[in-house]
């Protein structure tokens, strides 16, 4: 009761696309699990593989004014920080993290107040 799941789902098209979501599940003695909090942040990357350049872009919700965006490599070093503005629930951001980046997996934090969602992506210079 009270736990949070996480579900990635993996597409199997050309682009890969990757969608991870949260929701907080109550549990009710006579019916079982019920939905009771979601996320209502839905944020994705394109294109996946890139360059080093791609766009952010997607629904925060809330009263959000701004969001983090982090590129961090697989162990964990931040290789890229900014800070985004929310129009109307909305972000749009336009990244390019040059060409000097190595091949290989990366993940972009996305954080919006209180909620944070992880996108998997790959460079392929």
């Amino acid at each position: 009761d009270g736990d949070s799941v996480t579900c990635e789902v993996k597409g199997s098209g050309a682009c890969g696309e990757v969608t991870i979501n949260s929701v907080r599940l109550t549990v009710m003695p006579t019916t079982g699990v019920v939905l009771t909090e979601k996320g209502a942040m839905n944020v994705q990357l394109m294109p996946n593989p890139n360059n080093g350049r791609f766009v952010v872009s997607g629904v925060v919700g809330g009263t959000t004014e701004e969001v983090v965006l982090e590129v961090t490599n697989v162990l964990g070093q931040v290789l890229h920080r900014s800070v985004e503005r929310v129009q109307g629930g909305k972000v749009t951001a336009e990244l390019n993290l040059g060409n000097g980046l190595a091949n290989g997996m990366y993940l972009m934090n996305v954080t919006a107040g209180a909620e944070r969602t992880s996108i998997h992506f790959v460079v392929k210079q």
